[in-house]
């Protein structure tokens, strides 16, 4: 009745490829943070969704910023594609194809004074590329495409960001990733105070953009989220990883096994 058709409940119907022998798009190794999470041991493969789940406080939100800015203010090892980042913070982050959405999308995520074309644009204007002069030609046309790739609902690229549906509103953050060819996402809870039918479009989405080889670090307070769309799962408590379980779509873990382990 929200939506105005009939919603089936999701189900991932691809989960990762053989992946044997291919680098790892990210590796951590004892990665470490005063500000909320320590040792932290894990790679990521080509494809592959790893979901971190935790309470609040567990540091998962934290690592998630901090895979993304490179490792800026951490110690331990984060590497690239197997190379150690040169230089750290958002700025490096895009420049080495990672991409990332956060929880908070009007307080972190967007400019809601600004149009949907203005904030599609602002990872490679304002941090990729740089520049005095801004190409609105350019920037109008990347919008566009962005809006029918991912049919985003909008009256047009030059309407404010702030009159979209929530849901509408992160495809316009998804998809300014994927326009500058991200092969690393980090989504912080992508699909917090969206609806039903646009949860369900960002889900297609993820699976559409991990069979091309786009990895992606799902973090979610979504148990069932989690388990629907990863192929591993993380648990963290009190800034470490606890536990970690391959998902199985046949028998995945149990939610009430998940929850012990993150309380």
């Amino acid at each position: 009745m929200m939506v105005g058709r009939s919603i089936a409940m999701h189900r991932r119907e691809r989960h990762v490829r053989e992946t044997a022998g291919e680098q790892p798009v990210l590796e951590l190794r004892n990665f470490t943070s005063a500000k909320g999470f320590s040792d932290v041991t894990v790679s990521v493969a080509p494809g592959e969704i790893v979901g971190i789940a935790g309470v609040v406080g567990s540091g998962k939100g934290t690592l998630g910023r901090a895979i993304f800015e490179l490792g800026r203010g951490c110690s331990g090892e984060i590497l690239i594609d197997g190379e150690r980042p040169k230089r750290t913070g958002p700025r490096a982050g895009i420049q080495r194809s990672v991409g990332y959405v956060p929880t908070e999308r009007h307080r972190e995520g967007l400019v809601l004074g600004m149009s949907v074309a203005q904030n599609h644009s602002l990872p490679f204007i304002g941090a990729a590329i740089g520049g005095p002069v801004i190409d609105g030609a350019k920037e109008r046309r990347e919008a566009v495409a962005a809006i029918e790739q991912l049919s985003i609902k909008t009256p047009g690229p030059g309407t404010l960001i702030r009159n979209l549906s929530g849901g509408n509103q992160q495809k316009v953050i998804l998809a300014r990733w994927l326009t500058i060819g991200s092969k690393l996402l980090v989504l912080d809870n992508p699909t917090n105070g969206v609806d039903v039918g646009a949860k369900g479009e960002i889900y297609t989405l993820l699976e559409e953009i991990t069979a091309s080889g786009v990895s992606v670090i799902l973090i979610s307070d979504d148990l069932p989220e989690l388990l629907t769309m990863s192929d591993r799962i993380l648990v963290m408590k009190d800034g470490r990883v606890r536990t970690e379980h391959a998902v199985d779509p046949a028998a995945p873990p149990a939610e009430v096994d998940l929850v012990a382990e993150m309380v």
